[in-house]
């Protein structure tokens, strides 16, 4: 009985623990809307390349929208959290503690390069055709709220069968 109770908690708190996000990708033909990514304030930009990952400062278009002139540095902490995990490939989302952190993800742009090219830390131009994609990582409010509404449900119809149980196994010992 002390099982089947926790089973139900258990699970109950486990889907409705769940917080989703999903990547928005900006295709690069459209250059007026890559153009107006690259020019977000208060965002913080990664480059990807094959060899090495930088972190992108004083961002500025140049030669007609056809280059990206920028500072390149060494990628902070706090910002290599939510880098791919080399050995299941997938981003992650949580912090050594388990818990949470969203305010970091939430505010970064990933540029990756479709070819091998070497930079170095400081001022680097990039030509847009070999920027990939464009990513943009934000809260998936639909599917977060759905795993939520779950959990409340299945937390309820959980509470329910307990109460059920309980009462059903005093009934049976009761003697009229």
């Amino acid at each position: 009985m002390k099982n089947t109770i926790t089973m139900f908690f258990v699970t109950a708190l486990l889907t409705s623990c769940s917080n989703y996000y999903k990547v928005i990708t900006i295709d690069k033909s459209a250059t007026t809307d890559f153009a107006a990514s690259l020019n977000m304030k208060n965002k913080f930009f990664i480059l990807h390349s094959d060899s090495a990952v930088f972190s992108i400062e004083n961002i500025s278009l140049k030669d007609n929208n056809t280059k990206i002139k920028c500072t390149l540095s060494t990628l902070p902490d706090n910002h290599k959290l939510h880098l791919p995990d080399l050995e299941n490939k997938k981003l992650k989302y949580r912090n050594g503690k388990n818990e949470y952190d969203e305010s970091e993800v939430l505010n970064e742009v990933h540029l990756f390069l479709s070819s091998n090219i070497s930079f170095k830390e400081g001022v680097n131009e990039i030509a847009l055709d070999k920027v990939a994609k464009l990513e943009i990582i934000e809260k998936d409010k639909l599917k977060t709220k759905r795993s939520r509404v779950k959990g409340v449900i299945i937390t309820a119809v959980a509470t329910i069968g307990v109460a059920a149980i309980i009462i059903n196994s005093s009934l049976q010992n009761w003697k009229y």
